[in-house]
């Protein structure tokens, strides 16, 4: 900081520029200051670095997420892929038994009942295995979007 003050009594009002410049009635000051230690710079300087590395890992940590979640997306369709090949062999299986059963019916060697069971039992295998297939369905739509790959 400058400073420059004009000492004078009274009301008379000379013309400092045509006065000399060091004379009695002119008071000048010089002010400096410094912090020695810049605690307060360096320390909103360390914020400001902290926040960046608080940034970077948020996004560290979003991305990571993001990651995980297809991951599971993927994980849960391969698993479900796996389940309805299982059921359709299920089914497959059940199938051939109704028609064995109704063979041995025809033979004589079984009863209506043991017939019913098995027709029961194959759609009740068939009805999860629909149930499968739309999970399996829901699943690649999910795994789709959040690979970012539906439109």
């Amino acid at each position: 900081d400058v400073d420059y003050n004009f000492l004078n009594t009274g009301y008379n009002f000379s013309n400092p520029l045509k006065q000399a410049l060091f004379q009695n009635n002119y008071k000048y000051g010089l002010t400096f200051g410094l912090p020695l230690l810049q605690r307060s710079a360096r320390g909103e300087f360390n914020m400001a670095q902290l926040k960046i590395n608080n940034q970077s890992l948020e996004i560290r940590q979003t991305r990571l997420e993001i990651e995980n979640k297809i991951k599971a997306s993927f994980s849960e369709l391969l698993s479900l892929k796996e389940q309805v090949l299982l059921m359709q062999g299920s089914v497959k299986n059940q199938r051939s038994l109704l028609k064995a059963e109704e063979t041995k019916f025809a033979v004589g060697e079984s009863s209506m009942f043991l017939v019913n069971t098995r027709e029961t039992k194959l759609l009740e295998t068939q009805q999860k295995l629909m149930e499968t297939t739309s999970k399996f369905f829901k699943s690649l739509v999910a795994a789709e979007w959040s690979a970012g790959q539906l439109r």
